[in-house]
């Protein structure tokens, strides 16, 4: 699936996305020169090169209706028979738009919902309740349309839509805590534990909990491809679409993967929160873990016949030190003879070399 981000810059302001860090770094790689809204050739030139019936998703690190193409680009994607996905605030939609959005069936929809506690806060007014309206029939029309939130949604909202999935948003890009005054790790992942965030010196590779093959990759709008939704200092770069095909996104794609693999500490995935120790070394461990236990079971062995050789040579000096060696109790010894029988030896009969068979 390749993420659309039809836009550089949001003015929501949502608390936990970290636009600043995204528009200053994007102004860094095209030196203020742009674009910073995608055109529809643009659009069109990078799908085409996708493969047949790809998925394509509108979000990416920004909001996709604050694109003024964006009604074409979904009306393409439909007509080249593509899955749809979009990622909205509902910000830049218009109402006279919705039919015209949802005539393209999206495959699923997910709808960014305002919360209580206001990491969320985009202008909520007559308009805005008017659209979500409109939503909740299709809705009710059996349309896959889905809510998200970070926080606790208002209820006036929400009501008569389905369950509400909790947004996955990672601090990798958000100084790792407080970002516009909320302090993001404290408040919302506080019972999310992350072997990997939590210890800083770690020696094994990573894989990503949201897109282990890295499958959703984005678009920006002058072409870039980079490797994760959750890079938005945009330091992960895979490929340009515009000037290289679909096999060098491919290529960028595998390398990003072999970076997760490896040993290098200083792969920006290490500081991410939806970062995993990877499979690979985790068989590796799985197999140390094992080999261990047999050098244990080896260890103990040695150990329980060390302790029968000592116990042996302690009998012996017994044996030698007793005087009178008719008040030891008798030692019991079952031998097997030449002719298979079993015979038992007392003390006695070691004393006077005498034989009997029971």
């Amino acid at each position: 699936m390749l993420q659309i981000s039809t836009v550089v810059g949001c003015n929501i302001g949502c608390s936990y996305c970290p636009q600043s860090s995204h528009t200053s770094a994007y102004e860094d790689l095209v030196k203020g020169s742009g674009p910073y809204e995608m055109s529809f050739e643009t659009f069109k030139t990078c799908i085409d090169k996708l493969p047949y019936k790809a998925p394509v998703s509108f979000g990416g690190f920004s909001e996709p209706f604050a694109n003024p193409h964006i009604l074409e680009m979904l009306e393409y994607c439909k007509k080249t028979r593509r899955r749809i996905h979009i990622h909205t605030t509902l910000r830049g939609l218009k109402f006279k738009d919705i039919d015209r959005v949802m005539a393209t069936f999206p495959h699923r929809l997910y709808i960014h919902m305002p919360d209580e506690e206001g990491y969320m806060n985009p202008p909520i007014g007559k308009e805005y309740f008017k659209v979500i309206n409109k939503f909740r029939e299709y809705y009710k029309r059996k349309y896959r349309i889905g809510l998200v939130c970070i926080g606790t949604p208002i209820a006036e909202l929400v009501e008569g839509f389905g369950p509400i999935d909790f947004l996955p948003i990672s601090s990798m890009d958000n100084e790792r805590g407080t970002f516009n005054g909320h302090d993001f790790l404290e408040e919302v992942y506080k019972d999310v534990p992350n072997p990997i965030r939590d210890r800083q010196d770690f020696d094994y590779s990573v894989r990503c909990k949201r897109s282990k093959r890295l499958h959703e990759t984005v678009l920006v709008p002058n072409g870039d491809v980079y490797a994760c939704i959750m890079d938005y200092k945009l330091e992960l770069k895979i490929c340009n679409l515009l000037t290289d095909s679909w096999d060098a996104h491919e290529d960028g794609r595998i390398r990003i993967i072999k970076q997760q693999q490896s040993d290098d500490k200083n792969i920006k995935c290490n500081t991410c929160d939806f970062a995993r120790m990877s499979n690979t070394r985790a068989q590796r461990r799985r197999e140390r873990a094992k080999e261990l236990e047999k050098e244990k079971i080896e260890e103990g062995k040695k150990h329980l016949a060390e302790i029968k050789r000592l116990k042996k040579e302690n009998e012996e000096i017994k044996r030698k030190l007793n005087p009178n060696p008719n008040d030891v109790p008798i030692a019991n010894k079952i031998i097997k003879g030449k002719s298979k029988s079993i015979r038992r030896i007392t003390r006695a009969d070691l004393k006077g070399r005498i034989w009997r068979e029971d």
